[in-house]
């Protein structure tokens, strides 16, 4: 799943945070909150905001999805399995699922944010 979101102004952005907290690619206009949340290791940011702009990205996140793609169903064509019906290239993630998994696990907590703030007023 991707989530377009081609603001041209975001002051925080909840929806990027949900798309990745479930594994759902963000294409995101650079702009306030999605700057700070949509980097290229998780999503597809773009700027400045325009059609052309956004369908770049979007190109990019097809791209990309078809890459990962086109890796697993090598594997399966070869026949390379592990125990379990595992294709043995899932150790090897494609660029899709190496965001997918950097998304979900990224922390966007309040203790995260907080024990950033804390380092900033002892710092």
């Amino acid at each position: 799943d991707i989530l377009a979101m081609p603001s041209r102004f975001e002051p925080c952005g909840l929806n990027q945070l949900y798309a990745l907290r479930y594994g759902t690619i963000p294409v995101a206009h650079a702009t306030g909150g999605l700057k700070d949340t949509v980097r290229h290791d998780v999503g597809f940011p773009f700027s400045p905001c325009g059609p052309g702009e956004l369908r770049g990205a979007m190109d990019r996140a097809f791209a990309c999805y078809r890459e990962g793609r086109s890796e697993v169903r090598g594997a399966r064509r070869c026949g390379a399995r592990r125990r379990g019906g595992v294709p043995a290239n899932m150790a090897f993630r494609g660029p899709w699922e190496k965001k997918q998994v950097a998304a979900m696990t990224r922390d966007f907590s309040w203790a995260s944010a907080a024990e950033k703030y804390e380092k900033v007023f002892k710092g």
